[in-house]
This record gives C-alpha cells, structure tokens and sequence, in this order.
C-alpha cells in the first residue's frame, strides 16, 4: 500500500514537474519573443525617442513581475496540492494554463500598443517635417516679395533723388554765380593785399639787406639783439615760464636770438607750441586765404570770432574778415550782423523768431555785450510771454496762474511752454486745466437741458 502510494506520489510529483516546466517555458518563450520584438522595434525604429524606449522597458518589466507571480503561485499551489493530496487537480491545471495565456496575451497587447504608439509617432514627426518644409518655403517667398518691393522703392527713390538733385543744381545755380562772383572779388582783393604784403616785404628786405650788407663791409659780424635785459642770465625753465606772456612779436624775435645763440631746443619748441596755440584752428598761418574761407563755412560763432580777432591783430585779410562776417550772419540769423550799429540790430529784432533772438542773446552776453540789444531782446521776450514775467516764473507758480486761465489763454500758455521750457509738471497742470474746463462745460450744458425740461413740464398743464 505504502509503495503503491508512494508510486502514485511520484507519478504526481512528475506530471506537476513536466507541467510546471512546460509552463516556464511558454513564459520564457512568451518573454524571448517580447524580447526579439522590443529589439526589432528598437532595430527597425531608430526615429522612436527616449519615450517610446521607456515604455518599451515598463512593458517589459511588467512581463517579469506577471512571470514571478505566476511561478510563485505554481510553487505555492503545487507545494499545497502535494501537502495535501500528493497530486494536482485539472482545475488547478486548468486555471495555471490560462493564466499562462492572459499572461501571454496581456505581453502581446502591450507589444501591440507599443507599435502603434511607434506609428503614430512617426506620422507626428513626418507631419511635423512637412509643415517645417513649407513654414521655410512659405518664409522664402516672404523675404523674396519683400526684396522685390524694397528694389521697386529703391528704385523710386534713385528716381525721386535724381528729381531732387537735378532741382537742387537749378535751384543752387544762381547761388553758385553770386557766390563765383563774390570769390572772384575776394581773390581780387586778396591778390591786391597780397601784391601790398610783397611790396612791403621787398622792402622791408632792401632795408633788412643793407643793413647786413654794413657790417659785411667793415667785416664785422651782425648780431641779433637780446629780447629783454638779463635774457642771457635766465636759465631754460624761466624763460619757458615767460613765453606764455610774449606776444607773437617778441616770441618770433626771441626765436631768432635762440636760434643765433645758445640754441635751446626746449625753448624753440616752446615758441613754436604758444604760436599754434594762439591759431583759430592747426596750420592757420600756412594756409591761403581761400582755403581760411573755406573752413570758416563750417565754424560755429565762437570760432568765428576767433578767427575774425587772429586775422585782426595779424595778415588781416579782406577776403577772411569779409567771410566772418557773412559767417557770424549766418549763425545769428542778421547779415553782417558785426558792422550793425545798436539801433540796426534793435529795429531788425521784431521780425525775428524766438529761437533767432536766443542766437541774438547768446552772442552779446557772450561776445559784444550791448546793453541795448540786450534791453530790447528782454522787452521782446515779455511782450510775446502767454503771461506777464513768465519767464522768471518757478514751476509752483506756473501751475498755480494755470487753474485761473481760461481756454484761449491756457492754449497760448501751452504753445509757449512747448517751444521754450518745456517741463512736464507744467504741461501736466494744463491738460489737467483742460480736462476741468471740459467738464465744465458738459455741467453746464447738462443743467441747462435739464432747466428747459422742467420748463416745458409747467408750461403744458397751463396750456391746457
């Protein structure tokens, strides 16, 4: 009985052995397929992303774990079974077989997921590359119509400068006459200076000649004379401390008596850095007169007079005095402005703007200081102030005239601030003034709407 039993036990114990193998196998071999497909898939679909690859190995992660459930409840069922009854039912059988086959499939339907969550990733991305493709195309076309419609009105404007300039040269013809013509008269003049300036220097020469020519006969040797007493007793840094106080004169004269003498480099280069200091602008000495007219176009005033002041006190040529003039004209908004006496200036000032009569200002506080002028632009300035002294006005106060003035008024103020000062808290004030007198007025017309409306209520019963 006892080896009857125990043949039966272990009939039993190998049939559960066969089916247990036969079912980790199914599942090693529902797990080498997962595997060969995961590695197809990675193999065939290089474009799937970190994503896809992720899921992949959940998927495959997940296999595992069902796997090990399944072995541990095989061993758990065969230990009980054998415990118990030494042998396996069908059910049980039956029950671990589907399981193997849920299992099976459950490993197939993700697979399946998988690739059609590859597919539809690779439809996204080829959706994707299309809709690049013809956002780039579409942008070409942009920037080619664009490039066509910046050449046509290029292309008009070459015209339209080419109108432009051909106006200008019509326009400029007479100017470029008047101007050849005064040019011509300035040459002539400074031709005739220039023929004076010779004649004066040949002479001065003749004279300068003989004079060495005496001593050249009674063979002795001509010197020149030292620039001041004790000159030979001062050392370098004395005299380099003194030559900002020479005029040009003595500093050509003590140039002479270095270069006969001791010679000093450093005094030389002294003289020679004072003498272009002095100049209205580099190399002015060396320069022609016409070349000096040339620049003076382009000076601003004070320039201007310093040129005029150079030219003055050294070559004082017609032609360069006369284009200061034209120049300082030019720049004040009077011609000739510095030949004009007091009472000129004064009368021409009513017809200037507010901006010429700054310019005017300027270069008499500056420059000639006339109290006249002076008087008469302040006079001026009052008169066209929306307010009287508004000029000398604080912000404070300003603000505080602006909350009595009415509409005609307050506009005069605001076009007057605009072109002057031009302060933000002022201008605030005003449209604030605006927007009060606005308000006003709809007050006002509302009430009087509303008057007439109660009028004719009491004038209706009566008429009846």
């Amino acid at each position: 009985m006892l080896n009857r039993k125990t043949g039966v036990t272990g009939l039993a114990t190998r049939a559960i052995r066969t089916s247990y193998l036969a079912t980790l196998g199914a599942v090693a071999l529902t797990q080498r397929e997962t595997r060969n497909l995961v590695d197809d898939l990675v193999e065939r679909g290089e474009e799937v992303d970190r994503q896809n690859r992720a899921m992949l190995k959940r998927l495959v992660r997940r296999g595992k774990k069902e796997m090990r459930e399944v072995e541990r409840e095989i061993e758990a069922r065969t230990a009980d079974v054998v415990a118990t009854t030494g042998v396996m039912t069908r059910d049980q059988v039956e029950l671990l077989e589907y399981r193997v086959e849920r299992l099976s499939e459950e490993v197939d339907e993700m697979v399946s997921e998988a690739e059609r969550e590859a597919r539809r990733r690779e439809r996204e991305r080829r959706e994707k590359e299309r809709q690049e493709k013809e956002r780039r195309e579409a942008e070409a076309r942009a920037r080619q119509e664009k490039e066509r419609a910046e050449a046509q009105r290029s292309k008009h404007e070459v015209k339209q400068a080419a109108k432009d300039v051909k106006d200008d040269v019509k326009r400029g013809a007479k100017d470029v006459k008047d101007e050849v013509k005064q040019t011509a008269k300035d040459v002539k003049d400074d031709v005739k200076q220039a023929a004076k300036d010779v004649k004066t220097d040949v002479q001065n020469g003749a004279k300068d000649a003989e004079a060495a020519e005496r001593p050249a006969k009674t063979g002795q040797r001509e010197e020149p004379a030292a620039p001041w007493r004790g000159y030979d007793q001062m050392r370098v840094p004395e005299i380099l401390e003194r030559l900002p106080q020479l005029s040009d004169e003595q500093l050509e004269e003590v140039r002479r008596y270095e270069a006969a003498n001791a010679n000093h480099k450093g005094v030389l280069d002294a003289i020679d850095e004072q003498l272009n200091k002095r100049q209205p602008f580099p190399e002015y000495r060396t320069l022609p007169a016409t070349e000096v007219t040339r620049q003076i176009a382009t000076l601003d005033i004070d320039q201007v007079l310093a040129v005029r002041e150079y030219e003055a006190t050294h070559a004082n040529r017609v032609s360069v005095m006369r284009a200061t003039e034209r120049r300082l004209g030019e720049l004040i908004g009077i011609p000739d402005y510095p030949d004009l006496t007091v009472r000129d200036v004064v009368e021409r000032l009513p017809e200037m703007s507010d901006e010429d009569l700054k310019k005017v200002r300027r270069f008499e506080e500056n420059h000639e200081n006339r109290q006249g002028v002076l008087r008469a632009i302040d006079r001026l300035e009052n008169d066209r102030m929306p307010l009287p002294n508004y000029g000398g006005m604080t912000v404070d106060e300003v603000s505080t005239q602006v909350e009595t003035l009415d509409a005609e008024k307050l506009q005069a103020v605001r076009e007057y601030e605009a072109s002057h000062s031009n302060r933000v808290t002022v201008m605030r004030a005003i449209d604030k003034r605006f927007e009060t007198i606005e308000a006003e007025k709809a007050q006002a017309q509302e009430n009087g709407n509303g008057k007439n409306g109660v009028k004719g209520g009491d004038e209706t019963p009566q008429q009846g």
